[in-house]
């Protein structure tokens, strides 16, 4: 099954973070991940969209029970696009400018992912974006910081440092 796929190839990419942190955060660094995310909450990709959030959010507690990333918790943000990419888009500008988002994870679907890939990419900003399959999303765009499995050591490296610059690896 597809999504199981993506959601397991996520997992071990959160894995592969908590991996690399560092074994002890500075003192006012906070004890806390925040990871965020859209969800078709409303609109034509409610059902599809559910599954995935629950993936999600199974990832994120089964992190948790582990110990978290770093020994810190992890907290997913969901916000509703209501299946719209421009919503969408507009939501992931705000997680950027927010001082408590620390990663990104993608929305459901080809087309919100696709007005997602624009600001995260413009920004700078990793995004693990499992649920756009369509190639057009992904094959020769010169994507440097999004991609549906990480794919590319090269890009997962560039991913590293950035996550690093942000104090999460």
């Amino acid at each position: 099954m597809r999504n199981t796929r993506d959601l397991a190839v996520l997992w071990v990419m959160l894995m592969v973070a908590a991996g690399c942190r560092d074994a002890v955060a500075p003192p006012d660094e906070p004890e806390l991940i925040t990871i965020a995310a859209t969800v078709s909450e409303t609109g034509i990709r409610t059902q599809s969209a559910g599954e995935m959030v629950r993936g999600y959010r199974l990832g994120v507690e089964m992190l948790n029970e582990m110990g978290g990333i770093g020994g810190k918790e992890v907290r997913l943000v969901t916000r509703d696009d209501g299946s719209d990419p421009a919503t969408a888009a507009r939501l992931y500008d705000e997680f950027m400018a927010s001082d408590s988002i620390d990663a990104l994870l993608g929305p459901f679907g080809t087309p919100i992912t696709e007005a997602v890939v624009a600001v995260t990419e413009a920004a700078g900003w990793p995004l693990i974006a499992p649920m756009a399959s369509a190639p057009g999303v992904w094959s020769d765009r010169g994507r440097r910081w999004s991609g549906p499995r990480g794919a590319g050591s090269g890009r997962a490296r560039r991913r590293g440092r950035s996550f690093h610059r942000r104090r999460l690896l």
